[in-house]
């Protein structure tokens, strides 16, 4: 039985220049992280981290150290979520407790079992970058990978990696049972890729339902823990994106952003910006990765390396007809991504990241609206607008 998606094997871009040049940079990219791992064996964890422009935090891996210290917490008694007394740092975990569970099953309390875990997190976050770069072979997409928030993710050990590479995982597979599988095995572990589950299965109704309602009865089993978490979210200052609301303020957020969605489409806005070549497998990937981008950025403050996200966006951007909004939607991209670098250089470039993030969640925003209404309705609102 074929699981993996037949669109896999066709180029996303037809510009034949840019296939030629795939090669070049999936050399690049493995020749860079290859030089990354030597230079941690050789010069050590913080100074390797610290030539890179990334706050290194030792011992290696930080926030998975926060599922590791867990362990001994409870073995003192503590509630971990609350009380974490076995993380170097006294953070909270900050996760879901089924990562309990998965340190026990990986033996977290050995430090060889932990650091072989995480890197091999590491390795499949960066396995599937490889196949996205080989399938869109890009120097914006190859810059994006080796952003000041890809390279926190990698050196934090943040089960965002693993997301991301289930994430990746589902926009492969071609069934979609394996798809909902995927897709509701992340949002046990994280919540948030609940958003990713339309983008997935929105073409399979039978699905979308079944997987939309297990995700809800999940999460409505989980309300306090929720909370626990966001109250112990510790996101803030230079290296976050988002919002921070109470529960008035979101609710007329969502229905400014209903209102202004709703006269977009009215005017035609999105398909006068949005028109692009792209194949069903980016349109796929935009809609999985925006989805998350825009919905974190509304409910939440949230650290920079969940922006590796935007990685599904760009190949998407990369097929639009204007070449200005092409080459300003992934410069954006890029400065959002790189507050870390931006701000070696001055706090100026570091403002500027930080309105290129509202920035970025507008585009997204208008984009999302145009792939998620029926072209027909786009197509009539652009004749009226005529």
């Amino acid at each position: 039985m074929n699981l993996i998606n037949p669109d896999m094997v066709k180029p996303g871009l037809p510009d034949l220049a840019r296939q030629k040049k795939g090669p070049v940079l999936l050399a690049i990219y493995i020749f860079f992280w290859a030089a990354i791992l030597i230079c941690i064996a050789t010069a050590g964890w913080v100074i390797t981290w610290k030539m890179l422009q990334i706050p290194a935090m030792y011992p290696p891996f930080a926030d998975m150290r926060t599922v590791q210290g867990a362990l001994a917490s409870l073995a003192a008694g503590y509630d971990p979520q609350f009380n974490n007394p076995g993380d170097p740092w006294g953070r909270a975990m900050n996760y879901p407790a089924i990562w309990i569970h998965i340190a026990r099953f990986f033996q977290f309390g050995n430090e060889n079992h932990f650091i072989v875990f995480v890197s091999s997190c590491v390795l499949g976050y960066l396995c599937a970058c490889y196949a996205l770069l080989k399938r869109t072979p890009s120097v914006y997409l190859l810059l994006a990978m080796f952003s000041g928030a890809s390279l926190l993710a990698v050196e934090r050990g943040n089960n965002d990696l693993v997301i991301f590479l289930l994430v990746a995982l589902a926009l492969h597979v071609r069934r979609d049972w394996a798809r909902s599988a995927i897709v509701l095995l992340a949002v046990i572990l994280k919540f948030y890729p609940v958003f990713a589950v339309y983008g997935l299965l929105r073409k399979k109704i039978r699905y979308l339902v079944m997987s939309a309602a297990l995700a809800a009865v999940y999460l409505m089993t989980r309300v306090s823990e929720m909370m626990v978490i966001k109250a112990g979210n510790t996101a803030s200052g230079n290296l976050s994106y988002g919002l921070s609301l109470d529960a008035k303020q979101l609710s007329v957020l969502l229905v400014v952003l209903g209102l202004i969605g709703y006269l977009l489409r009215r005017k035609g806005v999105p398909g006068r910006l949005c028109a692009n070549d792209s194949g069903e497998y980016e349109r796929e990937m935009f809609i999985v990765g925006g989805s998350v981008f825009v919905a974190t950025f509304v409910l939440a403050m949230n650290w920079d390396y969940r922006l590796v996200f935007l990685l599904f966006c760009l190949p998407y951007f990369l097929t639009l007809r204007s070449r200005f909004l092409l080459h300003a939607s992934s410069i954006v991209v890029l400065l959002t991504m790189n507050v870390l670098l931006l701000g070696s250089i001055g706090q100026f470039w570091v403002s500027v990241a930080h309105v290129g993030k509202y920035f970025l969640f507008v585009v997204v925003f208008i984009a999302l609206i145009y792939e998620l209404l029926p072209k027909a309705t786009i197509v009539r609102a652009n004749l009226s607008g005529n």
